[in-house]
C-alpha cells in the first residue's frame, strides 16, 4: 500500500520507484511478470476505482473509473484507460489538445494520473487528493508525531491525555523537558566516532537542544512521581505513539492502516481503540481503520464481510479472502468457527 501511494504522489521519479518494487521472493517467475495494484474508495460523492499494472521497468496498464453518487443515473464513467490506445474520458476537464499533451508527456515509467494532475487537471485532482491527504499508514512506534501535538497544542495535549486515561493508563501528565546538549551523553565506548560526530553535528544544527519526555504519576494523594519514557513498557510507548495519529485520523475522516495493531496491547485496550472508530460519537467524520492482528477475540466486533484472513499454501504463496465467502449466518460466532478450522488460515503447530 505504501509503495502504491508513494508511486502515485512521486510518479515523476518513476524509474527510481519502479526499481524498488519488491517481487515474490519464493517465485522467481514473478520477476518476469507484472504486478497489479488497485484501490476502491469513496470521496467527494464519487466511488473511485484506480489501479495500475507495472513491472520494474514501466507501466503496462492504468485505469480510473468513477461513479457519481449524486447523478440521476449512476453509470460507471471511464476517466483514464491506458490499455492499448490511451484515452482520457470526456468527464475529465480539458480540451482534446490538452489531454493529448498529458498523454504524450507521460513517460513509460510514469503514471498518466499523476502527470495530468501535475499539469493542472482539476477533475483528476479530486481522487488525487484522497491519496495525498486521506491515506495514513502507521508502521513504526516512534512517538514523534504525538509528542509534537503535545508540545504545540494545549487542546491536543488534553485530548491525548484523555485518550490514554480512557484506556486505563494511570499517569496524570506528560512533560517534555528541553535542555542544553551535553556531548558526554553519547560518549559510550561502543559508539563509533563517526556516528558520535554525526549525531553531535545534527543536534547542533537543530539548535543544540535535546528533549526528554517524562510521564507524571500520582500515587493516591501523595507527591507526583515522574518516569522517563524510555523506562516505560513497550505497550505504553506504542499506545502513546498511536494516540496522535489516531486522534488526527478521527478528527479529519482519514483512512488509517496499522500493521499488528494488537502488538504489546492488552485485549481490552485493543478493543477500546477499535470502538473509537465504531462509535459515531467519536467518529462522526467516517474515519476508517484497517489493521492486521493475531488477536481473534476482536472478531466479535465485526461483520463477516469486514473480516479477512490470510492463508499460506505449500508453495509459500499467500491468499487473502473474506469470511463472507463462506456460508453462514450473520450472527454466528466467527471466532469459534475460525479456531475450529472452518475457514483455514490457521498455523499448523506440531509437537516438538
Amino acid at each position: 500500500m505504501n509503495f502504491m501511494i508513494y508511486f502515485i504522489l512521486f510518479s515523476n521519479k518513476g524509474e527510481e520507484h519502479l526499481k524498488s518494487l519488491k517481487r515474490h521472493v519464493f517465485d522467481k517467475e514473478s520477476y518476469k511478470s507484472t504486478s497489479e495494484f488497485e484501490f476502491s474508495f469513496i470521496y467527494q460523492n464519487f466511488l473511485f476505482r484506480y489501479g495500475f499494472e507495472i513491472d520494474n521497468e514501466k507501466v503496462h496498464n492504468e485505469w480510473l473509473t468513477a461513479i457519481d453518487k449524486d447523478a440521476d443515473k449512476q453509470k460507471v464513467q471511464t476517466w483514464i484507460n491506458r490499455k492499448g490506445k490511451t484515452k482520457i474520458g470526456a468527464k475529465v476537464d480539458g480540451s482534446s489538445d490538452t489531454k493529448k499533451t498529458w498523454i504524450e508527456t507521460t513517460r513509460d515509467n510514469n503514471l498518466l494520473f499523476s502527470n495530468a494532475v501535475n499539469l493542472n487537471s482539476k477533475k483528476l485532482e479530486i481522487p488525487f487528493q484522497w491519496f495525498k491527504k486521506y491515506f495514513r499508514s502507521f508502521s513504526d512506534i516512534s512517538p514523534t508525531y504525538t509528542l509534537n501535538c503535545i508540545e504545540n497544542s494545549k487542546e491536543k495535549k488534553m485530548r491525548i491525555l484523555k485518550f490514554m486515561k480512557s484506556l486505563d493508563f494511570s499517569f496524570d501528565d506528560i512533560k517534555i523537558i528541553e535542555h542544553e546538549f551535553d556531548e558526554k551523553l553519547i560518549s559510550a565506548p561502543k559508539v563509533p566516532d563517526a556516528l558520535k560526530n554525526f549525531l553531535i553535528e545534527r543536534i547542533k544544527e537543530d539548535g543544540g537542544k535535546v528533549k526528554e519526555v517524562e510521564l507524571v504519576y500520582r500515587k493516591g494523594n501523595k507527591n507526583k512521581v515522574s518516569i522517563d519514557l524510555d523506562d516505560e513498557s513497550l505497550g505504553t510507548k506504542r499506545l502513546l505513539s498511536f494516540a496522535g495519529p489516531i486522534l488526527d485520523v478521527l478528527e479529519n475522516g482519514y483512512t488509517l492502516i496499522i500493521d499488528e495493531l494488537d502488538s504489546s496491547l492488552h485485549p481490552i485496550a485493543l478493543k477500546g481503540v477499535i470502538e473509537l472508530f465504531r462509535d459515531k460519537s467519536t467518529n462522526s467524520n467516517n474515519a476508517q481503520l484497517i489493521f492486521t492482528t493475531h488477536d481473534t477475540s476482536v472478531m466479535k466486533l465485526f461483520a463477516r464481510e469486514q473480516i479477512w484472513l490470510v492463508d499460506k499454501d505449500e508453495t509459500l504463496n499467500s491468499e487473502l479472502f473474506s469470511v463472507a465467502e463462506f456460508e453462514g449466518r450473520s450472527d454466528e460466532i466467527v471466532e469459534r468457527k475460525y479456531l475450529n478450522g472452518r475457514y483455514g488460515a490457521l498455523p499448523l503447530v506440531e509437537s516438538i
